[in-house]
This record gives C-alpha cells, sequence and structure tokens, in this order.
C-alpha cells in the first residue's frame, strides 16, 4: 500500500479538487492520503472531515507540533503502507509523477524516489522569481558541499520505502 501525506494548513479550497485527483487517478492502487492539518484558522478541518466520511481512503489528523516538520513527522507516524510520499496541498506536486514514481520504486525495488523541478523538460508554473532564484543559490551551494549532482534539496516531493524512512526517525526532535 502507498501512504500519501499531506499536510494542510488553510487548504478548504483545495481538499474536494484533492479527493477528486486521488479518486480519478488512483482506481488499481491500494492507497490512503494522510491529510495532517496544521493548524489551520480556516474550515479545513472540518471538510476534510466531510471528505474522510465519504472516502475511507483519506483519513485526517491534527498536528501535534506546529510546522511542516511535525504534519510530516506525524504522518509518517500514522502511515500503514510499504510507501510513503509526502505531497503539498497546493497542486505544486503531479499526480500522475506520483503514479509514476510508485510504479518504479515498486518495479526496481528502490529505497526512494525523489522530484525534482529543475531538470530538463521540466515546467514551472507561478513560482515568484525571487524565491527560484534564491532556491536555485541555495541548491547550487548544496550541490558543491556535499558533491552531489541532485538538484532540488528544497522539494519535498518524494517517496521512499516506509521502513527505510522510519529508520531514520525522529526527524523532528
Amino acid at each position: 500500500m502507498l501512504s500519501i501525506i499531506i499536510p494542510v494548513k488553510n487548504e478548504y479550497e483545495n481538499l474536494e479538487a484533492i479527493d477528486s485527483q486521488f479518486r480519478n487517478n488512483f482506481d488499481n492502487i491500494n492507497y490512503e492520503v494522510l491529510l495532517i492539518n496544521d493548524f489551520s484558522e480556516d474550515n479545513t478541518l472540518q471538510k476534510a472531515e466531510k471528505i474522510c466520511f465519504n472516502n475511507k481512503k483519506i483519513a485526517i489528523y491534527n498536528n501535534e507540533k506546529k510546522g511542516l516538520g511535525g504534519a510530516i513527522s506525524l504522518g509518517i507516524k500514522k502511515a500503514k503502507g510499504d510507501f510513503v510520499c509526502i505531497m503539498m496541498a497546493d497542486f505544486s506536486d503531479s499526480i500522475i509523477d506520483l503514479k509514476k514514481y510508485y510504479h518504479l520504486i515498486k518495479e526496481k525495488n528502490l529505497d526512494a524516489v525523489f522530484g525534482s523541478r529543475f531538470i530538463k523538460g521540466s515546467k514551472i508554473d507561478n513560482y515568484p522569481k525571487k524565491k527560484l532564484i534564491l532556491n536555485r543559490i541555495f541548491n547550487y551551494f548544496v550541490k558543491l558541499l556535499f558533491f552531489n549532482n541532485y538538484n532540488d534539496y528544497t522539494n519535498a516531493f518524494k517517496i521512499y520505502k516506509t521502513e527505510i524512512l522510519k529508520s531514520f526517525l525522529p526527524l523532528v526532535s
């Protein structure tokens, strides 16, 4: 099974689309979506509870430690799948790419598959220029520092074997 962790903070507007994306694209994949409510100040929690009532493959949990790191850590602890993916609720991550990652990690028996927004052929929409420039500078220096050719260290869109990921815990202390 694939566990998809999606931190949500004030994502009321995106929840129905998240539900729809998984219902329409994951018919033949055994999955669970773990929405981690990160102290939302709108009606995200209430809407997520309604969606969970109608779709048993989606669950909502309230974050215990405020922030993205706490949300991801709680999601990892709650995950029941053999594989764990971390995605953002704003659709900056592609459901179609997630399917590709899932098949790749399973078929090739990999420990992890990392996404990148900056590989040849990728397309970045509506990304603030200042953030893009700072991101590229940071990634360049990390690449040099660790003598590694990976080019998007700040991207959260990754899929892991659960046992490998949990061996690194605690990610947040």
